[in-house]
């Protein structure tokens, strides 16, 4: 947008002035660059209100707008001196601008910013120069924005001075509660002390003639980095995976002080992903929102997305029951009934944030409850 006593060339879009991305139509403004001894701030700052309301206005998905950021960048090599009033042209500079921010604010827009750059090499007196920086620095103050002088173009660095992220608006798509130490039955809940993903029944008394006993105040009885429970899953029946007998599977993952890593945080070491196929770099591998850890205890598959699945037939998708903490893989109407998870979320609506460079933020607030956890009393003083 090129201004003196008025804006006299502007980028167009579909007919419109204002935003465009078509560097012919920026070049072709940028080629009519001149110099004049007239200079109006109030009436280029009304036709920015205008064009940037317009871009609102004209926006399909108004959802968007939080995912919106508007930068202005105002040059000037002079004051204001285009009086249209008896009110002092600096409050009227000021009214504009904050008119400018209030608007972008009731409208939802992500982050606006108002920047000014003065070119600091017009003659001028020592008054009007300093009254220039003075207006300009209050103005980029008020649009949260930054001030900077220059001597000539070449010596503008936007990248170092202009933020152009760009402020993504999150919201609450998966939430989920889990107690490891508590297995969900079919008709009732199951104590499991070490957290393991196998009740403390099981690992005293395992349903399977070829599986042994394991210490239900170990999550590894062996220490070997396999958890008891990743080795009876991913044993191929022959016993080459023993929960009891030591083996040399994650000798290798093994750190100096003794314990596995788990890069991800996921409640599954790299050795454990390792052997179950997941993304040791990444808490989801499916993207489905239930860590891998989880996935793998609950019975569902942390490499297939469970949005959709119902492996019980139960008419509950295996996702909606992990995260109420009932059985998937059996239909449990007295689990369910009794003992599923109650999530009560609350959305508090859009939240202006100031960020730390004085640019305002739209941020969406949750508030949320999860109710019904139970917590029961496993073997000796374990805390999960």
């Amino acid at each position: 947008m090129l201004w003196n006593q008025s804006v006299f060339r502007t980028t167009y879009a579909d007919g419109d002035p204002g935003f465009t991305k078509d560097t012919n139509e920026i070049q072709s403004v940028l080629a009519n660059v001149n110099n004049t001894g007239t200079t109006d701030y109030v009436g280029t700052i009304d036709q920015i209100y205008r064009d940037i309301y317009r871009d609102i206005q004209n926006t399909d998905n108004h959802d968007s707008l939080v995912r919106t950021k508007y930068i202005v960048i105002f040059f000037s090599d002079g004051l204001d001196n285009v009086p249209n009033s008896d009110q002092p042209r600096v409050n009227q500079t000021i009214n504009a601008i904050e008119e400018l921010v209030d608007m972008t604010v009731e409208a939802g827009v992500g982050s606006f910013a108002f920047h000014t750059f003065f070119l600091d090499g017009i003659e001028m007196s020592e008054d009007d120069h300093d009254d220039c920086v003075e207006i300009m620095q209050e103005m980029a103050e008020t649009g949260h924005g930054q001030f900077r002088t220059f001597q000539n173009a070449g010596t503008i660095d936007f990248i170092s001075i202009v933020d152009m992220r760009l402020t993504a608006e999150y919201e609450v798509k998966y939430l989920v509660a889990y107690n490891f130490n508590v297995v969900p039955g079919v008709d009732t809940l199951l104590i499991d002390s070490d957290g393991d993903g196998l009740s403390d029944a099981e690992e005293r008394h395992p349903t399977s003639a070829t599986w042994p006993a394991t210490d239900p105040m170990l999550a590894d009885t062996d220490g070997d980095g396999l958890s008891d429970f990743c080795e009876l899953k991913l044993d191929n029946g022959n016993r080459d995976l023993d929960p009891t007998v030591f083996n040399q599977v994650c000798t290798d993952y093994l750190l100096p002080d003794g314990t596995y890593p788990d890069r991800d945080y996921d409640g599954l070491n790299d050795c454990e992903e390792y052997w179950k196929g997941t993304n040791a770099f990444h808490p989801d591998t499916d993207y489905d929102g239930i860590p891998d850890s989880v996935e793998f205890y609950a019975g569902t598959n942390p490499l297939e997305n469970n949005t959709e699945l119902d492996r019980d037939f139960d008419g509950d998708v295996d996702w909606f029951e992990v995260q109420r903490h009932t059985n998937v893989l059996a239909n449990d109407p007295k689990v369910r009934a009794r003992w599923s998870y109650n999530y009560d979320i609350v959305d508090l609506g859009i939240d202006p944030q100031m960020m730390y460079d004085g640019a305002i933020a739209n941020m969406r607030r949750y508030d949320f409850n999860i109710s019904n956890i139970s917590v029961m009393n496993g073997l000796g003083s374990y805390v999960g």
